[in-house]
């Protein structure tokens, strides 16, 4: 068996995932357990590493960076470096033919330093750079894609990634990404909360409706302001004008059926009367 590490997403004995963060360009220890039946140490013949990217294309690796092992340290290692930023999938499989999983996300200044504000967001239990009690760096890491993902997903469609998030975006980011923190807060809510009755007493612990609420309204009211920002990001409209509305409607987009009322506004996505803009 390949033990990856205890990082997140321990899964079982048998079928582990392990999760890292790495600075961009830095050399890196990556480095796995192998452990047999019994869990106790022992070394394979030999152990292979492939790495994918998060579009599952395979990057090549030199001879000198397949993994060693260190008897000092009773585990295969090896020390990698990584250019841009995103994800990583290590598959280490040993001569036994056991295979082990490990995730590696790639940051750079700019993406601590959003970590840091999520951070900064969300956790309740300490407000400190330094300490993370409510999630730690991996969380937060997946959050901000998970927010980026989102404000992407919200029409009109935007191709943003990690590397390539404008400044004035960084608090729309936030605030998305805030919400799937508070949506992991609720799935450990649903399993935390109680009510208890005794003669007449209740105690009751009610975390999941106070979230849920939180996260509906901010949710609601952030997709609304982001819509409304990305149309300002594009070009902006011209006015189709002509002393002949109809005539010139049918001319100038003869595929599109619009509704009665002139001027009208033509957007790169299509077209708005202006009349009936809220």
């Amino acid at each position: 068996m390949i033990d990856v590490g205890q990082r997140k997403y321990q899964l079982t004995s048998t079928n582990v995932a392990g999760m890292q963060l790495v600075f961009k360009g830095d050399s890196s220890l990556f480095s796995v357990n192998t452990l047999d039946e019994y869990n106790h140490t022992y070394k394979p013949t030999s152990m292979n590493l492939v790495l994918y990217d998060s579009f599952s294309n395979e990057i090549a690796l030199d001879d000198n960076q397949q993994p060693v092992y260190s008897y000092e340290n009773e585990e295969w290692e090896t020390h990698l470096s990584f250019n841009t930023i995103g994800s990583i999938i290590l598959r280490w499989k040993s001569s036994d033919n056991d295979v082990g999983i490990q995730m590696c996300a790639v940051i750079d200044a700019r993406l601590q330093y959003l970590m840091f504000l999520l951070k900064s967001l969300v956790d309740k239990s300490v407000k400190d750079s330094t300490k993370t009690y409510g999630y730690t760096d991996v969380d937060l890491f997946i959050y901000l894609v998970a927010g980026l993902n989102y404000f992407n997903t919200i029409s009109p469609v935007t191709y943003f990634t990690l590397g390539s998030i404008p400044a004035y975006l960084e608090s729309s980011i936030m605030e998305l990404s805030s919400l799937y923190a508070v949506q992991a807060q609720m799935m450990f809510a649903i399993d935390t909360d109680v009510t208890y009755n005794d003669q007449g007493l209740t105690l009751s612990i009610d975390h999941f409706t106070r979230l849920n609420s939180v996260y509906t309204s901010k949710i609601t009211e952030m997709t609304e302001i982001i819509k409304r920002l990305k149309w300002t990001m594009g070009p902006q409209p011209s006015i189709v004008m002509a002393f002949s509305p109809e005539r010139a409607r049918a001319y100038m987009f003869p595929s599109q059926v619009l509704a009665v009322g002139f001027p009208y506004f033509a957007f790169p996505s299509g077209i708005s009367n202006v009349l009936s803009v809220g």
